[in-house]
């Protein structure tokens, strides 16, 4: 057995002949938690907000050019992405404080930091990778409203050399400031979370 688990052994017993009451004691942990768990959620649908701001724009750059049939299916798939990441985002926002009642607080506190965890995991699954073609579709969009065709486009070389050492350099640098941005905007917030389930679970 590990220090930690006799550490938690030695705190159980601490509180079982202790004179607090350990209901008021897990009911302060988890009103401080819910105080954790309504920012994470109200952050997470200013995520979706922005999302579907950007699925608003690309949406009505695709309808600008509608005409242009290979502009419009960069600018829709890119409106479909986003699109889709604000479905995915959203079911995990209206899970997120509608569990069931005969769940314990603790299972609430972990059933949201599970939610948490997952839309953001869930957000870098389907954006990051689309990060490349954002990127082919951003270069090759002026030439094709200018009449030209995806082939003669990155038929030349400068084009194609451009695109292959921008998609080098800038798709870690995307994921690097995502996960720095989710980080800052999150962590601070999970780790709290995390923490009172840990001492929630000693309690109990």
């Amino acid at each position: 057995m590990d220090i930690f688990e006799q550490w938690k052994i030695i705190e159980k017993e601490k509180f079982n002949h202790s004179p607090i009451n350990k209901e008021d004691i897990m009911e302060a942990i988890y009103q401080k938690s819910t105080g954790t768990m309504e920012i994470l959620k109200t952050r997470l649908k200013y995520k979706m907000m922005w999302v579907l701001f950007f699925t608003g724009c690309f949406t009505g750059l695709a309808l600008w050019q509608f005409d242009n049939l290979p502009v419009v299916l960069i600018f829709g798939a890119a409106a479909l992405l986003y699109g889709l990441a604000y479905f995915g985002l959203r079911t995990y926002y209206l899970k997120m404080g509608s569990e069931k009642k005969e769940l314990s607080t603790l299972d609430v506190m972990k059933n949201n930091y599970k939610l948490i965890n997952g839309a953001l995991k869930f957000e870098g699954n389907i954006m990051y990778p689309t990060v490349p073609l954002m990127l082919l579709g951003a270069i090759a969009v002026p030439g094709l409203i200018e009449g030209e065709t995806l082939l003669s486009i990155y038929g030349e070389p400068k084009t194609l050399t451009i695109a292959i050492v921008s998609i080098i350099i800038l798709v870690p640098l995307v994921k690097f400031f995502g996960d720095k941005m989710n980080k800052i905007a999150y962590g601070s917030f999970i780790n709290k979370l995390e923490d009172n389930i840990k001492e929630m679970e000693m309690v109990g």
